[in-house]
C-alpha cells in the first residue's frame, strides 16, 4: 500500500492513516516527494513528484492500492497512467483520494492568486509546465486521469475544506465509474488525516474491496 502526501506537506504527515492501514494487515509504503520533507531538494513539479511515485510504487509493488492526501492524489493518478515522460505505468488497481483537487488549472490559479502573480506571468507559470508534461494543462483533471487508468476511488472530502472546495469531490465522483464519496463535516484539508473516523472508513474500503477482488478470483477459478 502506498501513501502518499500532498503538496508542501511529507510522510510525517500521513502516518495517522498510514498506522490503522499498517494494524489491518498491510504493508505500508510512505516517503517524502521531491523537495518535501527530508527529500534533500529545493524544488520540483508535477512531473518530477509524479516520477518518483512511479519509482518507488514498482520498487516496492505490486500495490492494492493508493492512499494519498490532497495534489498528491493527481500525482499518483499520473504515476498511475504512466503517459510519457513518466518511465512506465503504474499498476495499481484502486486508490483513495482525501480532499483532493479536479483540476490543474484551478491549482496553478490559486497558485498565481496567493503569489500575486499578474496574468501573464501565470501563462509563463501554465507553459512551462506544459513544456514540462508535454502535453496541455487541460489533461490533468483527476476525472480524466481516473478514466484513463480504470482506478476505483473512494473520495473523501470535508464540506468546509476551505483549500480545496468540497465542489471537486463531487464532481469527481459524479463523472466517474466505480467510484464512492465520503463526505464529513467540520475537519478541514489538513485535520481530517487525523481524524479517527475517517481512518477506520479507509480501511474497510480497502479491505472491502479486497474481499470483494477475493470473490472474482474465486469465481473465475471455479468457472
Amino acid at each position: 500500500m502506498l501513501v502518499v502526501h500532498g503538496w508542501t506537506g511529507e510522510a510525517s504527515f500521513m502516518t495517522a492513516i498510514a498506522e490503522p492501514i499498517r494494524r489491518a494487515g498491510y504493508r505500508v509504503v510512505l516517503f517524502d516527494l521531491p523537495a518535501h520533507g527530508l527529500s534533500g531538494e529545493h524544488s520540483t513539479n508535477l512531473i518530477e513528484c509524479a516520477r518518483a511515485t512511479a519509482i518507488i510504487g514498482r520498487h516496492f509493488g505490486p500495490l492494492s492500492a493508493i492512499v494519498a492526501h490532497s495534489f498528491g492524489g493527481m500525482i499518483s493518478l499520473v504515476a498511475v497512467e504512466g503517459h510519457a515522460p513518466m518511465p512506465h505505468a503504474l499498476a495499481v488497481p484502486r486508490i483513495v483520494l482525501v480532499a483532493c483537487p479536479n483540476r490543474l488549472s484551478k491549482v496553478t490559479g490559486e497558485f498565481g492568486e496567493h503569489w500575486g502573480l499578474d496574468s501573464a506571468g501565470r501563462r509563463a507559470f501554465e507553459a512551462r509546465l506544459e513544456r514540462v508534461s508535454g502535453r496541455p494543462l487541460s489533461c490533468f483533471t483527476v476525472v480524466k486521469l481516473l478514466r484513463a487508468t480504470g482506478c476505483a476511488a473512494l473520495v473523501v472530502h470535508d464540506r468546509e475544506d476551505r483549500e480545496v472546495s468540497f465542489d471537486c469531490a463531487e464532481e469527481i465522483a459524479s463523472k466517474t465509474e466505480n467510484s464512492e464519496l465520503l463526505t464529513y463535516s467540520g475537519f478541514g484539508h489538513r485535520n481530517i488525516l487525523f481524524a479517527p473516523p475517517v481512518a477506520r472508513m479507509i480501511v474497510s474500503y480497502l479491505l472491502r474491496a479486497e474481499d470483494i477482488a477475493e470473490q472474482r478470483v474465486y469465481t473465475v477459478s471455479a468457472a
